[in-house]
């Protein structure tokens, strides 16, 4: 799978001064760029400091390798909302609108394109570049 990572300018309103954003989309791969609203990549674009991922992968990791076999809620720092079980993640964006949760993908996929995304912030480039997840 390859993954497209990159900062652009983001402005707030006309003469804002704005910033660099991090974002990142999916190349060549339709079941996931198909995805109704990419909740998924809204989701992870949010996780946009080293903190918010870092954090995101400990729970994740904390729970995979725990007996625990209900789900865990991480958040985005936002509003949005993922629910994580061993099998898969769901992301819900709107969860003070709709309680539901779509657009699952596997939490192992999940997790190996969260460390591509802390490397990613956590490197000085704040380039375009892509990256290939095996």
């Amino acid at each position: 799978m390859k993954l497209y990572f990159k900062h652009y300018f983001h402005q707030s309103y006309e003469g804002d001064e704005g910033y660099m954003r991090p974002t990142f989309h999916l190349i060549g791969n339709d079941s996931l760029s198909e995805m109704s609203d990419g909740d998924f990549i809204i989701f992870t674009t949010n996780l946009d400091t080293v903190e918010k991922t870092q954090c995101a992968i400990n729970a994740i990791e904390k729970y995979i390798s725990s007996d625990y076999d209900d789900f865990i809620i991480i958040s985005d720092g936002y509003m949005r909302k993922a629910k994580v079980n061993i099998d898969l993640t769901c992301f819900n964006i709107m969860p003070k609108i709709d309680d539901s949760y779509k657009d699952c993908l596997s939490t192992k996929l999940f997790l190996k394109i969260l460390k591509a995304w802390y490397e990613y912030l956590n490197s000085e480039f704040k380039g375009e570049i892509e990256v290939y997840l095996t």
